[in-house]
């Protein structure tokens, strides 16, 4: 719970997988939805550590 006393809504986003064109619209829509809370980037790691112990 928030220190408001109301709860976090949100999920995980992937932007990852999509065109970057379209992070935009979907932060917008994620607004409009009330979303507080978004977990990003769960399935990147191959792009953040492209090989044990080598970060980018």
């Amino acid at each position: 719970m928030r220190d408001d006393g109301r709860l976090w809504y949100g999920g995980d986003y992937n932007p990852e997988q999509w065109p970057a064109e379209v992070w935009r619209q979907d932060v917008e829509l994620m607004r409009r939805a009330r979303v507080t809370l978004v977990t990003v980037g769960v399935f990147a790691w191959s792009r953040l550590e492209p090989e044990p112990g080598r970060y980018t």
